[in-house]
């Protein structure tokens, strides 16, 4: 509602016009929109993969709680490049040199590395995002994710050794086949 003085030609106040404007619509919209806002954010809180946000050159803008509280590490670590402090130091060019080539490309980024759980433990993840455009065609940031697949990797590990021992055994039994006595020859009945 608003309140305007009308006047006359000497510029005396004769008169109040209001105008009321039902405004009832775009309160519910907007209590929508926030309360939209809020589940997805609740939602984002609780999904397992910790989901991040870097601007159009690849800087963190944010990552959320399940990163940071599976490291230790306080929020300031998400900025900039402070999330390398957490990845393996064998693992550090390799994820640098791929992030810059995704961000260099517009291309979607995915990349697996280790990284210091807040029990010291080294856990592989696995990190994808893609770019997200503005009307112009202009990457205006980065939407992606970080994903503990240490299970993944442990089990890939098993079977590979597994694989390894059952090679060694089957060769092992193979050459003993192959070097061992000739079979005897059955003997014909005497005529």
């Amino acid at each position: 509602m608003s309140y305007l003085p009308t006047r006359d030609e000497t510029n005396e106040v004769i008169g109040v016009s209001v105008a009321v404007v039902d405004v009832s619509e775009r309160k519910q919209a907007e209590r929508a929109m926030r309360m939209n806002d809020e589940e997805h954010r609740y939602m984002l809180e609780l999904h397992p993969q910790a989901m991040w946000t870097l601007d159009a050159q690849g800087g963190n803008l944010e990552v959320r709680r399940p990163a940071v509280q599976m490291t230790g590490f306080g929020d300031e670590w998400t900025r900039n490049l402070g999330w390398l402090e957490a990845v393996h130091q064998d693992d550090v060019q390799l994820a640098m040199a791929t992030m810059k080539k995704a961000v260099g490309s517009v291309r979607p980024l995915d990349i697996e590395y280790r990284v210091r759980s807040i029990d010291g433990e080294w856990r592989w993840m696995r990190s994808r995002g893609s770019p997200c455009f503005d009307a112009s065609g202009k990457i205006h940031s980065w939407f992606g994710c970080i994903e503990d697949i240490d299970d993944q990797k442990q089990l890939e590990e098993d079977l590979h050794k597994s694989q390894t021992q059952l090679r060694s055994l089957f060769e092992g039994v193979r050459s003993r086949l192959r070097f061992g006595k000739p079979p005897r020859k059955a003997m014909s009945p005497a005529a």
